[in-house]
């Protein structure tokens, strides 16, 4: 029954499926490069340090895809034996709500409100989150989770037992095809932080590129478990 579930799973995509996927964070951020060569001013309402750009509601949308597709991995995979990789899939469901929850301030940035004094006071952006907490930033706490996050998702397929499998190892590790998604973000965050401290007005192009990562990692694990289940 494993192999077969193995072999079914390893043809969720072609190899010029996956060659492509690889290939589309590079092609997202020559996009971007492009845009801020022509014109920077267009370039930071889409990508840079300007509130409520186009990608960051992207990034909202990709965080929301992901969660709700993790949530449908979660349920098909209580239908199974797989009850332990189903709570992982569902950590990661309720993480991916929780940073798109983020992104909009818990409904901030839609509905207009004025955070609380309390909460006003120690934010650097005047917001209803927790990662523009003075603390946060003042510590460099989200830079370092950046990096963290980044250096895990681009060397984590290396410790993979088997390709797109549905083990416990392979829940959690992301395929070698969605690596490319986070090598950006490590990169950039550890030259930022360590060596040579350029980029601020580049962060979101590169929250981007993670956030499609994550809605990959959501989307690769649902249909390994549509998969898992009706075979």
């Amino acid at each position: 029954m494993n192999e077969m579930h193995n072999s079914m799973s390893s043809h969720i995509f072609t190899t010029k499926a996956k060659l492509f996927i690889f290939a589309s964070p590079f092609l997202f951020l020559l996009f971007g490069l492009a845009t801020y060569i022509i014109d920077p001013i267009i370039y930071l309402k889409l990508f840079g340090i300007l509130e409520g750009g186009l990608f960051e509601w992207i990034q909202f949308a990709c965080y929301v895809l992901a969660s709700f597709l993790a949530f449908l991995a979660f349920i098909t995979l209580r239908k199974s034996s797989l009850t332990f990789q189903s709570y992982i899939v569902l950590i990661f469901c309720l993480g991916s709500a929780f940073i798109a929850l983020e992104e909009i301030s818990y409904g901030q940035h839609i509905f207009k409100w004025n955070a609380p004094q309390q909460i006003a006071s120690i934010n650097l952006q005047n917001e209803t989150n927790l990662h523009n907490l003075a603390l946060i930033q003042g510590n460099n706490i989200q830079v370092i989770a950046f990096i963290v996050v980044g250096w895990f998702g681009s060397l984590a397929w290396i410790f993979r037992r088997k390709p797109n499998t549905l083990s416990l190892s392979d829940i959690v590790l992301p395929e070698w095809y969605l690596s490319s998604f986070f090598l950006p973000l490590a990169v950039f965050y550890t030259q930022l932080l360590y060596v040579f401290y350029y980029g601020n007005e580049h962060q979101e192009t590169f929250e981007t590129v993670l956030s499609f990562g994550f809605l990959g990692i959501g989307f690769v694990n649902h249909l390994k478990a549509k998969r898992y289940l009706l075979n």
